[in-house]
């Protein structure tokens, strides 16, 4: 599904977005089985979806922490979700960020 917050304000719109990539993020975390790897890769596709989006770092969370809770991971997955996003989403937002407001993402290193 597509949806661009920079270009479109509906909430309607961005509501089924965010619920889509609720469902579609849930559904990875299930598949991945408790793979770590797995879980990794499925935490850098929700974090890029949403940024590419145009979503904030705060809804972001909010689509992993619900993803996490629905997909009923245990505590030690659980962790090791959040500190992929931890550790993806300043990636993700240098990367998806309107680049004539700011720094360019290669300088973000």
């Amino acid at each position: 599904m597509k949806f661009d917050a920079r270009k479109d304000s509906s909430p309607e719109k961005k509501d089924a977005f965010i619920s889509w990539l609720v469902g579609e993020t849930t559904s990875t975390f299930e598949r991945a089985d408790g793979d770590p790897e797995n879980l990794k890769t499925f935490v850098f596709l929700a974090v890029n979806r949403a940024h590419e989006a145009g979503l904030t770092s705060s809804e972001t969370a909010k689509v992993v922490g619900v993803s996490v809770a629905r997909a009923a991971l245990p505590p030690d997955k659980e962790d090791v979700v959040f500190d992929w996003l931890e550790s993806l989403d300043p990636i993700a937002t240098a990367v998806h960020a309107d680049h004539r407001q700011g720094k360019r993402w290669w300088r973000f290193w």
